[in-house]
């Protein structure tokens, strides 16, 4: 099995907050909020792309 889960979780659990309460800082909670958006879509790209791999 891969690292990339193991990555995504560390990722996900420590720098995303850090990102968004920076953003939320700077430019208004609001504009935060893309910072989990773009998380969500890059989870709905990953498994689209390796749900494939799944498959029979």
């Amino acid at each position: 099995m891969s690292d990339w889960p193991r990555l995504l979780a560390i990722v996900g659990g420590a720098l995303v907050p850090l990102a968004q309460s920076v953003l939320a800082d700077a430019f208004g909670v609001q504009l935060s909020f893309l910072v989990p958006a773009a998380c969500y879509l890059f989870v709905i790209y990953y498994g689209l792309k390796y749900a494939a791999m799944y498959q029979r």
